[in-house]
């Protein structure tokens, strides 16, 4: 992979720092790295391609990493992104401390030893705080998710066209190929031409792949956009009410103050607004019920520019939340809860660390 990109990063005018980045990252990686998962592995697709948009992406990804590379237990959450398994849940916990080390915040990675200890420590003033890091969905399921959007993205990026479509989120290794190799046989059709081509797998996905003119033709929530659906699936906030109920039932820091970070790339919007339209608030009422969680935050990741459909935002004294346009072109949706039943107040260094993410990671990375 490394003589792949000498040879292509001299096309590119970020290519000598897209390269320093590779080899940041292969220095990371390959000490813990597992060959036979190589081509399963979420990463692949950060490095499989040389572009100027990817190697702004591996650049940015360096920087953030750089914030937080000296913390106190940073090493075995490095360890970890080099299995494919535990690359998602070790790469949200870094990027989490990335948000909050952009406040000023002092973090350290607690090694991991029991189920009592929490992902992040955070100290504020003295005071320190847990902070837990999670998926709303199995592991697995996003993993396999992930693999297939880079890889769709992937074709996009090499081919120029535009991408997007819906799957049911249920699917194996093999699917996964068979639906990547149909996309790129479509883009390659219809690649620096006008037109649209709709790819159907039965009883797995569908896809669009559009070009020129053909991308009105896609349907606006899919054009440059991706859904899973999980069948037999409970609503969104059934599945955080029980992460809520799981993570309340720990003792982090002898039963200390502290906030859960929850990630889900695969909810809809649609599915979000729901939740955010009503008015009883179940899952701050169920928060209520553990003291000690003194907030949450959900974070929906993208890998699509923000949705130009309207999207509900609110701002109360319990919730509030955001739709960030990240300097990567990727898309992050912010809901976040206060508990107002909790034994101490939420620090606004924690608020800010996900509703102000953006203008943080601007005023503290150089992003040219």
């Amino acid at each position: 992979m490394e003589e792949f990109h000498e040879r292509a990063h001299t096309d590119h005018p970020n290519g000598a720092e897209g390269m320093a980045a590779f080899r940041y990252f292969r220095s990371i990686l390959e000490p813990n790295w597992v060959d036979a998962d190589s081509n399963k592995h979420p990463f692949h697709h950060w490095i499989t391609f040389a572009s100027t948009h990817h190697y702004d992406r591996l650049i940015l990804l360096r920087r953030r990493f750089e914030l937080v590379q000296d913390t106190v237990g940073f090493r075995s959450r490095a360890k970890r992104l080099a299995h494919r398994t535990e690359y998602l849940s070790a790469m949200t916990e870094i990027e989490t401390g990335v948000k909050l080390r952009l406040q000023g915040i002092q973090i350290t990675f607690p090694r991991e030893k029991s189920g009592d200890t929490p992902d992040i420590i955070a100290d504020i003033g003295g005071q320190r705080y847990w902070v837990e890091v999670t998926s709303v969905n199995p592991p697995a399921l996003e993993t396999s998710f992930m693999n297939l959007l880079g890889g769709l993205m992937g074709t996009s990026m090499k081919l120029k066209v535009t991408v997007g479509g819906f799957a049911i989120a249920h699917f194996t290794e093999k699917d996964i190929r068979a639906i990547e190799s149909d996309v790129e046989h479509a883009a390659n059709e219809i690649a620096g031409k006008d037109g649209v081509r709709k790819v159907v797998v039965p009883g797995k996905a569908i896809f669009y792949v559009g070009s020129g003119t053909g991308v009105s033709d896609i349907p606006e929530k899919w054009r440059g956009g991706f859904q899973a659906w999980r069948s037999r699936d409970r609503p969104a906030s059934e599945r955080i009410i029980a992460k809520i109920c799981d993570k309340g039932k720990k003792n982090y820091l002898e039963g200390g103050p502290g906030f859960l970070v929850l990630y889900d790339w695969m909810v809809p919007h649609e599915e979000v607004d729901k939740i955010l339209e009503n008015p009883e608030d179940d899952l701050g009422l169920v928060m209520a019920v553990h003291p000690q969680i003194l907030g949450m935050t959900l974070v929906v990741p993208s890998e699509s520019a923000p949705r130009m459909y309207p999207a509900v935002i609110v701002s109360s004294k319990t919730r509030e939340s955001r739709i960030h346009a990240l300097p990567d072109m990727t898309t992050e949706r912010v809901v976040l809860w206060r508990n107002v039943h909790a034994t101490a107040e939420l620090p606004s260094m924690i608020t800010s660390a996900f509703l102000e993410y953006p203008s943080a990671l601007s005023r503290n990375v150089d992003l040219d």
